[in-house]
């Protein structure tokens, strides 16, 4: 079995940087715009230019793995020694994948409940995430179900 240490070390600086860990490789942030919109302070370029409302999106990565090892990259890739998705882990499936990050999504979101700028209506329908960007950090293609999980998205109706 390979060493577990680096994951672990990676997962805890996640928690740090306030992304929550779900299932065993996935994680979800609320993406600052998302923040802006539920207190209509702006919209990103995806609500401007394809009419996807920032409010129901949802920021996640199937894994925070990576393979890439960047020069460039501001994430902390020296958690990762390999080519590939490097651990020993459960795959989650790609149902679970989509169901931990909403309910994540959800609890993220749910202290914009009790603030007084957040938008009810907005609030009310970002408790359902429409859209799901898959590149929130790690490399999306390592994660050996992917277009499975994109069919269970666009099967839920969602993009």
């Amino acid at each position: 079995m390979k060493d577990s240490k680096p994951i672990t070390k990676y997962q805890d600086l996640l928690r740090k940087q306030h992304y929550e860990i779900v299932g065993n490789h996935s994680a979800v942030e609320i993406c600052s715009w998302t923040k802006k919109s539920l207190r209509n302070e702006g919209v990103c370029y995806k609500q401007k230019f394809y009419g996807i409302n920032c409010h129901r999106c949802c920021q996640m990565s199937p894994t925070y793995s990576c393979d890439q090892k960047c020069i460039f990259c501001w994430r902390a890739n020296e958690f990762f020694p390999g080519k590939t998705f490097d651990f020993e882990i459960p795959v989650d499936s790609p149902d679970d994948i989509i169901t931990g990050c909403i309910k994540a999504q959800i609890r993220k979101l749910s202290g914009f409940g009790g603030n007084e700028k957040t938008n009810e209506e907005k609030f009310k329908e970002a408790q359902e995430p429409m859209h799901f960007a898959l590149s929130l950090t790690g490399e999306p293609t390592l994660y050996p179900q992917l277009s499975k999980l994109i069919a269970e998205l666009h099967k839920r109706g969602k993009t």
